[in-house]
């Protein structure tokens, strides 16, 4: 399973965002039916050339305002675990099948969730500068806005208004497995089609995992540093 990264959610708040630790806070979005995590809404750090990028264009003017309060934004990005139909065969390759309606429901749900608490301003990083000012604002015009939150298309998908997107953390894409059949290198993180050729970093994992994988990295990285001075003292 994957934690896939949707919209970012923007925050006009009192203090710098760029102060502090990378990611401070960490919060889980629950089901009201069952209490399961349905997201997780994180506090990540943004340098100002990645904001820059990201911000909504209406104009030269509105971007000067938004970059000269960039210390006083806060991202929250919400995370959901992907839920798969299964697997498929195509051309002799398995790939995995998404339950899309139920992973865009559940970003929705964490993304109206992240927007529920803005204390100055806040909106998302659709095209048209989607957003609401929420001094002078009463509970029912922020509960219609919160409403009115969705999972727009990326540039390329032509529709009138469109969100950027990105991700992190890549994984499994140069997986480990026990025979050639099950992945790109073996458990020693060697290459199965060229000797003396290693990986060890998140491309190694057999599937992604559901938290930040850091540590995981650094392990598994240590792991198969030793393993090739050992491979190394034997020849």
């Amino acid at each position: 399973m994957t934690w896939g990264h949707f919209p970012d959610t923007m925050y006009d708040l009192k203090g710098k965002s760029y102060e502090g630790g990378i990611i401070t806070s960490v919060h889980k979005v629950l089901s009201d039916e069952d209490s399961k995590v349905k997201a997780i809404i994180e506090t990540p750090s943004l340098g100002p050339g990645a904001f820059s990028t990201v911000i909504p264009w209406e104009s030269g003017f509105d971007f000067k305002e938004r970059m000269l309060r960039y210390s006083r934004i806060v991202h929250f990005i919400t995370i959901i675990q992907d839920k798969g139909c299964g697997e498929v065969k195509n051309e002799g390759r398995i790939q995995y099948e998404l339950d899309e309606e139920f992973n865009k429901e559940n970003m929705k749900h964490g993304l109206q969730q992240a927007l529920r608490d803005g204390l100055v301003e806040e909106g998302t990083h659709r095209s048209d500068g989607h957003r609401i000012v929420c001094s002078g604002t009463n509970e029912m015009e922020l509960n219609k806005f919160v409403e009115s939150v969705y999972a727009a298309g990326g540039p390329m998908s032509h529709q009138e208004t469109w969100n950027m997107y990105a991700s992190t953390h890549q994984m499994g894409s140069c997986r480990m497995g026990i025979t050639d059949k099950d992945g790109a290198v073996d458990e020693n993180g060697q290459s199965w089609e060229a000797e003396g050729l290693f990986v060890c970093d998140a491309s190694l994992f057999p599937t992604a995992i559901d938290i930040n994988p850091m540590i995981t990295i650094q392990s598994i990285a240590y792991c198969v540093a030793k393993r090739i001075a050992l491979i190394l003292r034997m020849k």
